[in-house]
């Protein structure tokens, strides 16, 4: 299948950095935008830390373990070294420029509240303190600064007639194309989402995604006992076919199997950090109890 790499829309406004040092400022603030001031959801988040000049916002239902996970989580990512510094400081300094934010919100629906052309799915880190995606804080985190880095390929590839980006970017179009020779992807797959399958890679080859997975299902067994019969439907209690394909691999098995992504990921920097998963309980909080039940 032809994987269509498109470029990505980012707005542009002021570096993030400017304001990094308002622990308090408010999204509207930061936006400087006056005329959005009624978006409820939006005027609730305020600015709760920076990581390497990147915003995290939460609001008052944000709880300070999920904070504190994401931050530190994020944190990992992007400095893999310890140094203290960004590993790649262009990275860092791009996300920056164009708006790249973490969200953590009290729960999903607060997350369901986000307007998306104030919050692009691309450039923002939606992250829950309660609720199904446990584990969000870790997957989200990876997320955006995979999508960080192949938007970055793209512009670069497109702005300055970079002939390596170039190259990365068909080089990520046939690694994937051999995942999905192999078996490899998700529900509904188009084959667009180049940062989910990278996702699904790095996490894959770091030897956490059969825990990951498995704390998932757990998760919903203990959601669907709340959920009222009419709405099951809209529960799944066991994984998808393409996915049960991505848990049956070890680190060594899928890098055998599937080359081309773990030497793209290699050659342009890109692992997941090892996280203590299992440290955050599967457990569903009574807001979440509440919710499902209506």
């Amino acid at each position: 299948m032809s994987i269509s790499i498109v470029q990505a829309d980012i707005p542009a406004i002021e570096a993030v950095s400017e304001v990094a040092d308002r622990k308090l400022t408010t999204f509207q603030e930061y936006f400087q935008s006056p005329s959005k001031a009624e978006d409820e959801m939006k005027q609730s988040l305020k600015m709760k830390d920076t990581v390497f000049g990147i915003p995290v916002f939460g609001n008052e239902r944000t709880k300070p373990e999920t904070l504190h996970r994401t931050v530190d989580t994020l944190t990992k990512i992007l400095d893999q070294s310890g140094a203290g510094q960004a590993d790649k400081p262009e990275l860092v300094r791009f996300m920056s420029d164009n708006n790249f934010k973490v969200v953590i919100a009290g729960n999903g629906l607060d997350l369901d509240n986000l307007n998306p052309n104030d919050f692009p799915k691309e450039t923002t880190a939606e992250i829950s303190s309660s609720g199904l995606n446990i584990d969000d804080y870790f997957l989200e985190s990876l997320r955006l600064v995979t999508e960080a880095h192949i938007i970055q390929l793209k512009k670069n590839a497109q702005r300055a007639q970079d002939q390596t980006s170039k190259d990365e970017l068909e080089s990520l179009k046939t690694a994937i194309a051999q995942l999905q020779a192999n078996g490899l992807g998700f529900e509904d797959d188009d084959g667009d989402d180049c940062a989910a399958y990278l996702v699904m890679a790095q996490v894959a080859l770091s030897g956490q995604l059969p825990t990951i997975l498995e704390r998932l299902l757990s998760m919903v067994d203990k959601a669907v006992q709340f959920v009222p019969a009419d709405e099951m439907g809209v529960f799944e209690t066991d994984l998808p076919e393409p996915i049960k394909k991505w848990k049956s691999f070890s680190p060594e098995s899928f890098q055998a199997e599937n080359p081309l992504v773990c030497e793209w990921l290699a050659r342009n920097a890109l692992s997941a950090p090892i996280v203590d998963i299992e440290s955050v309980e599967v457990a569903l909080d009574e807001e979440t109890i509440e919710d499902l039940g209506k």
